[in-house]
């Protein structure tokens, strides 16, 4: 189920975009993957509470009396001692996070309203459709406060291993949503029927991962999970890496996505299409090769949390391999025949030129491979990638908007590049190797030529 998931989310794309730029103008396909972007920007109000919350309940789901605080800590093996679930340590973590999530949801909805209806106003304004627009701006607020809800619920299934059940939340609703955008699409509606949509399935999604999280609580006889409660020792377990990693999802978001906050405000809006269906489309080419190592991060964590290196080692060899594998044969067929396929289905918009898309595949699948290292480094609670993260995005925005007039794309393409080889690329993985006790030289015979 969890490679079904994925499978549907790959094929909502594969079904949903060529709809999407045959329908829309220019315009209005740049204004829906900024709405997408916007929602991606909403998404860091978590600052890093969500996959903090996955390590520390797969901590006390393993029977662990607390949670590391730093790496000495981790490697004092403490969470050894016992193997049932710490069913104290679950509920006081339940109570903390319904305090913290309830401020990040309405921070998030601030984010929005403050910082998207800035990025959305130089193309809204180029529309002939301004009000409906900002009537499907405003609703996209809503949807934020209640995904961010959702996110909390996920990471008690994902931290509970139960991924597959996630997952098939997940699939199921992300079918619905699938469908209900072809509809919505071939009826020749607009994006305010899109977003209207996304809202009620994301509604729907919330209540149902609430309440398999809820009954999981009763069958391990949890409760006062309703609370809200502030635990003082919960937090100074958990702030220290969530806020490390929250600064580095800022830092990664303005990575990935300032190149688009500055194409955004550029004057040609076909330029703007090309660049944002380009990123789109190889973004979802990371999305799928990211699944043979994300689906299993909780089982990862649990592996980290027992100190079963060896283990870990044979896992990561084969998932990076394949993803790898998946990620570079599906770029190679998107610079080959893109063009081609949106020629077929008579759609006006093109992706970026050959040397632009060249750069971003190469620096797409270094990015890919250092995120991985950094995920499972970081299941260990150490997170060190805060300044690198932090300075390489506000280079990359700051360089970026220089050379974006200059320069035109490949000058941003070219910064983010850079500045990503110059620390981001090797730093994580030289982390993770030198944590698993792994010769650069052994890792690489593992994963190019599937030597142990």
């Amino acid at each position: 189920m969890t490679y079904l998931s994925y499978i549907v989310t790959f094929g909502s794309a594969v079904f949903v975009l060529p709809l999407v730029l045959l329908k829309f103008n220019a315009i209005e396909i740049s204004i829906w993957f900024l709405f997408a972007t916007i929602m991606r920007l909403a998404a860091l109000a978590d600052s890093g509470f969500g996959a903090t919350l996955i390590r520390a309940t797969s901590y006390f789901y393993s029977g662990a009396k607390k949670i590391p605080k730093n790496i000495e800590e981790f490697r004092k093996k403490e969470q050894k001692e016992n193997s049932s679930i710490n069913i104290s340590g679950i509920t006081t973590l339940v109570q903390t996070s319904n305090v913290f999530y309830l401020a990040i949801s309405i921070f998030a909805t601030i984010i929005v309203l403050a910082v998207g209806s800035f990025v959305v106003n130089n193309l809204i304004s180029k529309s002939q459709n301004q009000d409906e627009l900002w009537i499907a701006f405003y609703l996209l607020t809503v949807t934020v406060f209640i995904r961010m809800q959702s996110v909390k619920w996920n990471s008690f299934l994902q931290g509970f291993d139960k991924v597959a059940l996630q997952k098939q939340i997940e699939t199921i609703f992300g079918s619905i949503r699938a469908i209900a955008f072809l509809v919505i699409l071939f009826l020749n509606m607009h994006i305010l029927q899109l977003v209207i949509a996304d809202l009620f399935i994301t509604l729907a999604i919330f209540i149902s991962t609430k309440v398999k999280v809820n009954s999981l609580f009763l069958k391990w006889n949890i409760s006062n999970t309703e609370k809200y409660k502030y635990d003082k020792e919960i937090m100074t377990s958990i702030f220290p890496s969530a806020w490390r990693f929250g600064a580095i999802q800022w830092g990664g978001y303005f990575i990935n996505y300032g190149s688009s906050l500055i194409v955004s405000q550029l004057p040609d809006p076909k330029i703007i299409a090309s660049f944002l269906v380009t990123q789109r489309i190889i973004f979802f080419a990371r999305q799928l090769a990211q699944v043979p190592i994300y689906a299993k991060l909780p089982t990862i964590f649990h592996m980290m949390s027992k100190h079963q290196f060896k283990k870990l080692k044979e896992f990561t060899t084969q998932a990076i391999r394949i993803g790898l594998t998946i990620l570079i044969v599906i770029l190679i067929g998107i610079g080959i025949f893109g063009d081609l396929l949106l020629d077929i289905i008579s759609v006006q918009t093109r992706l970026v030129s050959t040397g632009v898309f060249a750069i971003m595949a190469i620096s797409i699948v270094l990015e890919y491979h250092h995120a991985v290292h950094a995920q499972i480094y970081m299941g260990s609670n150490h997170i060190p990638f805060l300044f690198p993260s932090l300075i390489s995005g506000a280079l990359i925005l700051s360089i970026g908007f220089g050379v974006v007039e200059t320069y035109g794309l490949m000058g941003i393409v070219l910064t983010q590049f850079f500045v990503q080889l110059s620390i981001n690329n090797w730093y994580p993985v030289y982390l993770n190797l030198r944590l698993l006790d792994w010769k650069f030289g052994d890792y690489l015979k593992s994963v190019l030529l599937g030597r142990k």
